[in-house]
């Protein structure tokens, strides 16, 4: 399986898909956690992370095309594992790409055209944590990480991000399915506990876990 946890920032997407990993290991299954950009699973040498998080100027269309050449690696190497029969959990997948990039100005058959393209496994379940914007903040403001490339954009950027995440899961872009047809999309309340909302993840996958 390839399950993916999807959401703004601070959500819990981390922490969701981590005890994830360790629940399926628990069971005696083989599972790994991964995360895009910057996939502990492929060699550090395209250094994706590092630009994406970073203040460095760079033209959106060469931004984009760096995270499309992350996850084309990224889902090369994660398909491989799941063929052998390992579960692959990743923090982040295309579906950010597509609630990001429309956010920055990006229309959505560009980006679909370029994931179609790049993309080499879709995930099975993609959850998308989900809580108002304003929790999210706080919960950034009280860890005190450093404000992101994307984070300075403002609360309206974050608002059209988390917009986009809800008419992806909730399937307004009907072209979407013809790409991953297999793929469930599940709204996931994030303002519950970690272990509520671990309860809620689980119910959806009953049947493997």
């Amino acid at each position: 399986m390839y399950i993916v946890c999807e959401g703004l920032d601070s959500v819990g997407k981390t922490t969701q898909s981590k005890m994830l990993v360790d629940h399926f290991i628990s069971k005696g299954q083989k599972a790994v956690w991964s995360r895009e950009p910057g996939s502990p699973l492929i060699s550090d040498y395209l250094n994706v992370r590092d630009l994406a998080l970073s203040h460095k100027k760079l033209a959106p269309q060469t931004l984009e095309l760096l995270m499309v050449a992350d996850r084309a690696e990224h889902t090369a190497v994660a398909k491989e594992l799941v063929q052998s029969g390992t579960t692959v959990v990743s923090d982040r997948s295309f579906i950010s790409g597509l609630a990001y990039g429309m956010a920055c100005g990006n229309d959505f058959s560009t980006l679909m055209m370029l994931y179609g393209y790049a993309v080499q496994l879709y995930p099975d379940h993609i959850f998308i944590m989900d809580m108002p914007l304003e929790i999210a903040e706080k919960r950034r403001e009280l860890r005190g990480e450093v404000a992101t490339r994307e984070e300075v954009k403002g609360l309206q950027f974050k608002l059209d991000v988390q917009k986009n995440f809800r008419d992806l899961a909730n399937q307004e872009y009907g072209a979407l399915r013809t790409f991953c047809p297999k793929t469930k999309f599940h709204i996931i309340d994030a303002t519950k506990s970690v272990s509520d909302i671990f309860k809620d993840i689980s119910s959806k996958l009953e049947n493997i876990l």
